[in-house]
């Protein structure tokens, strides 16, 4: 139980660097990085990608660049 939750905070986390990174007023260069630690992180919880998921990490991205 303990082991999936500090999961469930490491994906918060992560998303939290996502946010700051690609929604700021400067776009961090390593925003790519971001996401792939946050795709580990939510792949760790074991769930279906959501669309809202799919859209921060294919959607965003491809904006962005």
């Amino acid at each position: 139980m303990v082991e999936k939750v500090r999961d469930v905070v490491e994906a918060l986390n992560t998303f939290n660097e996502v946010r700051t990174a690609c929604f700021g007023q400067t776009l961090d260069p390593e925003y790519k990085t971001y996401i792939s630690s946050f795709l580990d992180a939510y792949l760790k919880l074991g769930i279906d990608v959501i669309p809202k998921v799919y859209a921060v990490l294919v959607h965003i991205p491809h904006f962005l660049d």
